[in-house]
């Protein structure tokens, strides 16, 4: 049955206007053309206000969401063929000017002849503050996870040193004795001395062990200064990895983020590995969110010390940071001598609730959300491997440096 031009226009309308996803079509100066009920309803316009705008108009930061750019990250070659990804934008409502997360992609099309671009976006606020609740909660489950560990480790340093006030303490009060009965008898000498209180004087003296007493008080009072810095960094550890990630990133201090990571999770690794780590010298420069990359780094000490648990014996645990490996990127490798990951579950390992440990132990959101955190938060990227100098699993991180950012 033959169909006339309004008919088939209407058909079309009514197809774009049925799919959940906004749908803009652009000409080739950027100007809109057609849009579907669910743009309309996502922009927060009416249909008439968006035709004949320019595309630009509908994101928060138009110089990053430039045609040519959105091209560049929406095209990936797969097996050979050409394919069009999501990629991350920040939207804004037209009539409020609100910004809003937004996935989108961008492919050029064809339409009565005419060379335009399809933009078909979807609003993600939902499934961001979903993220970022799982986020949350899974950094509130490492950090109770580690809260025994850190109050062991608190307990122990500071065992020591109320036990070293207390000989200091104990010392001191012999010593103010001595000095008290001393001075009581200079006050007291007369030209003839008294040879029996001299006596008893000489000999309280000599009980007190002044010479022990003066090479101890040095080393207890060295002990409880290294024990109360103990103290210090595994607080302002606790402290830094428990903050709040706010929305802007700021300059990465990756160092003291490995460092941080090494002294929250020592409860865990001291008992079954050791943790050797191998930062590089002359950094680039990095910018992210330190709390949440210090996140990922626990979360993986954690797996590692649990896998090697699972089987047995003392094992290694290496973290390695490369800046030539991939250009434009700094490397972190996390390697341990477990088991290591087979490559039947290497695919799904990443996947949202997947876990193979016992009911009760594991969530399955700690290695979703990790990588997450490093290819969405970060722009990265994160993948599972085999380590070839340890034998066990090898989890691979790529932060773009600075400037290559956007």
């Amino acid at each position: 049955m033959s169909t006339t031009a309004s008919e088939d226009s209407q058909r079309y309308q009514t197809i774009l206007d049925s799919v959940l996803e906004g749908i803009l079509t652009v000409d080739g100066a950027g100007k809109i053309l057609d849009t579907n009920a669910a743009a309309v309803k996502t922009l927060g316009a009416e249909k008439p206000d968006l035709l004949g705008k320019n595309v630009e108009g509908i994101f928060a930061e138009p110089d990053k969401c430039l045609r040519h750019k959105l091209l560049n990250a929406c095209i990936r070659i797969g097996g050979g063929a050409l394919e069009y990804v999501y990629v991350d934008a920040t939207g804004q409502r037209f009539a409020s000017n609100d910004p809003f997360p937004m996935e989108l992609t961008v492919s050029p099309a064809v339409l009565d002849g005419e060379k335009c671009y399809l933009y078909i976006f979807r609003d993600v606020t939902h499934r961001r503050q979903l993220q970022n609740s799982l986020k949350e909660a899974q950094k509130l489950e490492a950090i109770a996870h580690l809260a025994g560990g850190v109050a062991h480790e608190i307990n122990t340093p500071s065992q020591y040193i109320q036990d070293n006030l207390t000989f200091l303490k104990d010392g001191f009060r012999d010593l103010i004795w001595v000095l008290e009965a001393s001075l009581a008898m200079i006050d007291e000498v007369t030209p003839h001395i008294d040879k029996q209180r001299y006596s008893e004087l000489h000999d309280r003296i000599t009980g007190a062990e002044l010479a022990v007493l003066v090479e101890e008080v040095p080393d207890a009072l060295r002990q409880s200064l290294s024990g109360i810095g103990h103290i210090a960094r595994i607080v302002s550890s606790l402290r830094e990895s428990a903050h709040p990630s706010g929305e802007e990133p700021r300059p990465l201090d990756l160092p003291r983020i490995i460092d941080n990571a090494r002294t929250m999770t020592r409860n865990q690794w001291k008992h079954c590995a050791e943790l050797e780590v191998c930062p590089a010298d002359d950094l680039p420069p990095l910018i992210g969110h330190a709390s949440e990359v210090s996140q990922v780094l626990i979360n993986l000490i954690i797996n590692a010390c649990h896998a090697m648990e699972e089987q047995g014996g003392r094992g290694k645990i290496r973290l390695s940071v490369d800046t030539k490996a991939t250009p434009g990127f700094v490397t972190l490798c996390l390697e341990d001598s477990g088991p290591g990951v087979p490559d039947a579950l290497a695919d799904k390992i990443f996947n949202p609730f997947f876990t193979t440990k016992e009911v009760g132990k594991g969530t399955g959101q700690g290695l979703a959300i990790s990588r997450d955190i490093i290819c969405q938060r970060h722009q990265g990227e994160m993948e599972v491997t085999r380590s070839e100098a340890l034998g066990g699993a090898a989890f691979v991180m790529r932060l773009p440096v600075a400037d290559g950012l956007v």
